[in-house]
């Protein structure tokens, strides 16, 4: 291959250079567009249409009409179009007994791009139709009432806070939030601290029984006890209703610790060793000379627990089962997605009601989800900029 002659953009000029590229190009994007606007909507019609016919019997029977052209090679289409559409064809067979003149179905650059949109549409849009119908079945029957006496648009007709206002005038769920802002400042602290300091341990080569501890801590990412061991080893250590069991299991990340220790590892070893040499002890050589330049993995990493914390739930599931006071917000959110459901025992929910303000569940829940999304959204664009080169340094073998 290196002694091949190099003919740079020859071939792509000459491709460029024929008209007949260009009118190809053109019916291409035609084409493609047209896809788009005709062939995606079709289904979804078809789908409303199906799910407004009541008669069961009579529905399946329609369901494997459309449908059934999906199953069908393109070459078999091809042929029912000839047979049908060509000159001398069925359809112009019947237009010249009628005293009609043949149309050119399939040569007519003007009909036939028409032509090639049905034949699609007729052959796909049932089969795709039916994803369509699989989501429609599930809306809940009680907003089409709502529709009906025109309580829901398809455009707002002002902003509505009301969701919102409900939200944050819940004592359960602002405590929650205080309860997931809480696991994640402190655990997102401890975290890094343990993690960093493993990480700083492990990167020395130095370091006693280096690659049996390393062996230990990696079996952990692909064996683990159990979960009743599990739940048997926090509940002898006293993490049973106790708000640190959302936390401190839950400090070290033998994932992060590796990005972490193979991070430190290409931080060349003459800047701590100059450090030695005035004096300096491993800690301090740590605060001082260490972190500063490993800004970039400590605010990936950080961002790697603070999602973590904020978004734990299971343990608060499975080990808070009396203290329904530190769920976390996740947790609520679960409960409230799907039962469905909020209390609205409050004092503001309670003057909705009397106000016949409607509170829809599907509401509530778009609502808790954005709440909850809201701080992580906040907290990336400041730690994105270290994300790539922080992943990427830390995953080279040292």
């Amino acid at each position: 291959m290196m002694n091949m002659k190099w003919v740079g953009l020859k071939w792509f000029e000459n491709i460029f250079a024929k008209p007949d590229f260009w009118q190809a190009f053109r019916n291409t994007l035609f084409i493609s567009f047209g896809r788009i606007v005709f062939e995606f909507p079709i289904p979804i019609l078809l789908a409303l249409l199906m799910n407004e016919m009541y008669h069961q019997r009579l529905k399946r029977v329609y369901q494997t009409v459309y449908t059934f052209p999906h199953f069908l090679s393109w070459v078999l289409v091809a042929s029912l179009m000839n047979t049908l559409f060509l000159s001398d064809g069925t359809v112009n067979a019947i237009i010249k007994s009628l005293g009609g003149q043949p149309v050119r179905f399939l040569t007519d650059p003007v009909i036939f791009r028409p032509m090639l949109f049905i034949t699609s549409i007729w052959k796909s849009a049932g089969w795709s139709s039916i994803i369509y119908m699989a989501t429609i079945s599930g809306i809940d029957s009680s907003l089409y009432e709502h529709v009906a006496a025109g309580q829901l648009y398809l455009w707002p007709k002002a902003i509505d806070l009301t969701n919102y206002k409900i939200i944050f005038s819940d004592a359960r769920l602002m405590r929650s939030i205080g309860v997931s802002a809480f696991n994640t400042v402190f655990g997102t602290i401890m975290a890094m601290i343990v993690t960093t300091m493993a990480g700083y341990a492990f990167s020395k080569k130095s370091l006693p029984g280096r690659s049996w501890l390393m062996t230990m801590f990696i079996i952990t990412m692909y064996f683990g006890g159990g979960l009743i061991p599990w739940y048997l080893v926090l509940k002898d250590l006293g993490f049973i209703d106790s708000i640190f069991v959302m936390t401190v299991p839950g400090l070290l990340s033998t994932y992060n610790m590796i990005l972490m220790r193979n991070y430190f590892g290409t931080i060349p070893e003459s800047l701590p060793e100059s450090a030695r040499i005035d004096g300096a002890h491993e800690f301090r050589i740590l605060i001082q000379i260490i972190i500063p330049l490993a800004a970039p993995i400590i605010a990936t990493i950080s961002l790697f627990y603070a999602v973590g914390f904020w978004n734990e739930w299971w343990n608060a599931m499975l080990f808070l089962a009396k203290r329904d006071d530190l769920y976390p917000l996740q947790l609520l959110l679960r409960k409230i997605v799907i039962e469905s459901t909020l209390d609205l025992g409050n004092e503001m929910a309670n003057e909705f009601k009397n106000a016949n303000i409607n509170v829809y569940g599907v509401g509530m829940q778009m609502a808790s989800v954005t709440v909850a999304t809201i701080p992580i959204m906040c907290v990336y664009p400041f730690v994105q900029k270290y994300f790539a080169s922080g992943i990427m340094l830390g995953a080279v073998k040292s």
